[in-house]
């Protein structure tokens, strides 16, 4: 092994792989034959030391050695060379985030690109245009990495539209018969798989305003676009936004024309690091993206959800955050509206409707209002600028009746102002915290059985739209009928429209940021650059609604003990601070035990013995547990995953089937387990094998294997209850 050269002053991690050094050997790596420092087990013969090197260190290259010294006495030795050198030179990127917090006396406002963030739920009383379609698409393979990550300066602007000059030249742009240009389907991925392709797309389309078009204001709304995208409307630059899995909002009401609009938008998809044994690229990210690492999944480019423009009012309602809890146990309402405008009301109408489930598609909310009212009432607005207006209100709501996997009772809170704006939103009632080492769901002790799902399909890959939402509906199904009562969305925000599904269909929610197998460096590039806190942001305030959603997830198998654990506190008192409802989790690597699990609500560690590490699934799981326990007895612990590979032909499935059984019963003997979550739903791409077959059903959603029916049988055993 030749490890990466160590930072004067900085956290460091070396690993090694020792061929022949079970677990519990004593380990440790010694420098010039005088230092020695223990090295932990990671599994399978792999040791880990993370450490930081002193700033009086000397620089250099010096002999050192990995010495094992095995059970049994014998000793294995393998010589290698350590460099320690000083920092380099900061190149990480220099575009800054757009979401901000605006602080008015202590009103919080979520700011993007410099307009308040809105709530995004779709309402019939404002005219939506979609922008879903054909659009005409160019790759430019060469385009500057660096330039899409650099500050926006008119200088850079200019150099990006130099990409594609036929587009700012004068008139039209007439592209139907320029080969450089082809058709492609909006939202959808650009390099479907096998297709790896990362790099940049410009993407072109026209629309006329409908001629009874309303809106005194408008929105241009992207659900999600990655991974840097760039927008202009009629030649105008717009913006940019960076992520590729959150929404993001213009307003272009001063940049709409009569007659035909043309839309640009380009998006470059900064290529991942290669994964370990691939070569080296050209260029590589400075780890400076989220993620940045070769992740797991595959790195779909370009617009992958709705575009769409908005119509609103003059003065609208432009936010309404709720949530329903209880104080003891009578129901109670708590949230806030901000009303934006010229011309601002004094007061807002609140009434609050049980959900209609005859709908259970419909995105439009306040179709789906029944008859009955449980409250009604109005609150006063206070001006906080001169064209904005806060309300705070707590209520109870005695007949409220609260929302379970169960009973996922759900109501529409809507607030009317009274020039006729209206918004509508899906709320629920419920409780969620610990209490020692038990998760409580309103009151109750709960074990959570659990799926993860990645939004992956076989021709549309990420790529979803509203009308695709029938997909979502169909899979939260088939993870319903396997017994289960928790959903974790994987390793990123997903669709809007899936949290409101989930609160439907009765699904416990685990959502995530793509804070991937982040290193020491990756933690303290983000803590200068603040793209993961923009996502967690954007995150939060897009779901907030959401009764389903339990967990925040600040991010996934990271290293870095130091610096993650400050990101996370840090994550942590920013969503106490916006939301307050939710627990704040991680999901660690679960070979070993994780001092950062100190700063979240519960321990959150994916699972692999038999698999990735150790012999025996259930002996060296329920060891682990233990000790986990036994160091954090306050904790519950939850498994974020545990899984096999069937193999594409099934030649696993039996063996998948035992892993499944042996680590549930594992997990299902301590009380101090609340939550056991099986990796993964459906088959799925991935940049690393092509596709992943842990699936409990194939990527079709065709063919359950023989771990969905075991699984089902395992679920329904147990109570969900402690």
């Amino acid at each position: 092994m030749k490890p990466d050269p160590l930072l004067v002053g900085e956290e460091a991690t070396v690993e090694c792989r020792l061929t022949g050094a079970e677990e519990r050997a004593s380990v440790r790596l010694v420098i010039l034959e005088r230092i020695e420092i223990p090295l932990q087990p990671r599994g399978k013969g792999i040791y880990q030391l993370t450490t930081t090197i002193p700033p009086e260190s000397p620089t250099g290259t010096f002999p050192a050695a990995i010495v094992a010294k095995l059970p049994d006495g014998t000793e294995i030795r393998r010589a290698l060379e350590i460099t320690i050198t000083e920092k380099p030179e900061e190149r990480f990127a220099s575009l800054p985030p757009t979401f901000q917090l605006e602080d008015h006396d202590g009103v919080l406002i979520p700011l993007q690109g410099g307009i308040i963030y809105p709530s995004l739920e779709r309402q019939s009383t404002r005219p939506t245009l979609e922008l879903a379609g054909h659009w005409y698409a160019r790759r430019v393979p060469d385009a500057d990495h660096e330039l899409s990550l650099t500050k926006r300066t008119p200088e850079v602007i200019e150099r990006l539209e130099d990409e594609v000059p036929e587009l700012f030249a004068d008139g039209v742009p007439q592209l139907n018969n320029d080969p450089n240009w082809t058709l492609l389907r909006v939202p959808a991925p650009v390099n479907p798989p096998p297709d790896r392709y990362q790099g940049c797309v410009w993407y072109v389309t026209s629309f006329h305003l409908p001629p009874d078009w309303r809106g005194g204001r408008t929105r241009l709304v992207f659900l999600a676009a990655n991974y840097v995208a760039d927008v202009w409307l009629n030649r105008e630059w717009l913006g940019y936004h960076e992520g590729g899995y959150t929404p993001f909002v213009f307003d272009v009401s001063d940049h709409l024309r009569q007659g035909e609009n043309l839309l640009y938008v380009r998006v470059d998809n900064i290529p991942w690091r290669p994964k370990r044994g691939e070569p080296t690229p050209k260029w590589l990210n400075h780890k400076d993206i989220v993620p940045y690492v070769c992740a797991d999944w595959w790195n779909y480019g370009g617009i992958l959800r709705d575009v769409y423009l908005e119509g609103l009012p003059a003065t609208h309602v432009v936010r309404l955050d709720a949530h329903g809890g209880f104080e003891g146990e009578i129901p109670k309402l708590e949230g806030r509206v901000l009303v934006q405008g010229p011309v601002l009301p004094e007061r807002v109408q609140l009434r609050l409707t049980p959900f209609r489930r005859d709908r259970s598609l419909e995105f439009r909310l306040d179709l789906c209002a029944g008859d009955e009212i449980l409250l009604e009432t109005e609150i006063p607005l206070v001006q906080i600028a001169p064209d904005l207006a806060y309300g705070r209100f707590a209520l109870p709501v005695p007949d409220a009746k609260p929302w379970t996997p169960e009973t996922p009772h759900l109501y529409l809170l809507q607030a009317r102002l009274p020039s006729g704006d209206q918004f509508t939103t899906q709320i629920g009632f419920r409780d969620v915290r610990t209490e020692g080492a038990r998760l409580l769901w309103n009151g109750e002790p709960i074990f959570l059985n659990g799926v993860s799902r990645h939004e992956d399909y076989p021709l549309t890959g990420r790529a979803l739209s509203y009308a695709d939402m029938w997909k979502v509906y169909r899979d939260l199904e088939l993870i319903k009928e396997m017994g289960a009562n928790f959903l974790r969305f994987s390793h990123y925000p997903n669709h809007p429209m899936t949290g409101l599904l989930t609160d439907r269909i009765g699904l416990i929610g685990w959502e995530e940021i793509p804070v991937y197998w982040f290193s020491d460096e990756g933690f303290r590039i983000q803590s200068l650059r603040g793209i993961a806190r923009q996502m967690w942001l954007e995150m939060i305030y897009t779901d907030y609604n959401r009764p389903s959603i339990a967990f925040w997830s600040t991010c996934n198998e990271c290293g870095g003990l130091q610096r993650r654990q400050e990101y996370i506190r840090v994550l942590h008192e920013l969503a106490d601070r916006v939301d307050g409802s939710r627990l704040v989790v991680q999901s660690a690597a679960g070979a070993f035990f994780d001092p950062t699990h100190k700063e979240t609500d519960l321990i959150g560690m994916t699972l692999y013995f038999g698999v990735f590490y150790g012999k025996d699934p259930y002996e060296d799981t329920a060891r682990l547990l233990d000790e986990v326990h036994a160091r954090m007895p306050d904790k519950p612990i939850l498994c974020t995953e545990f899984g096999y590979w069937a193999g594409n032909d099934w030649g696993s499935a039996e063996k998948q089937v035992r892993i499944a059984e042996e680590t549930y019963r594992a997990l299902r003997e301590r009380d101090f387990v609340c939550g056991a979550t099986w990796w993964i739903g459906f088959d799925y791409f991935t940049f690393h094998t092509g596709i992943n077959t842990m699936g409990a059903i194939t990527s079709d959603r065709h063919a359950p294997r023989p771990v969905y029916s075991r699984l089902r049988e395992l679920w329904s055993s147990q109570p969900s209850g402690r």
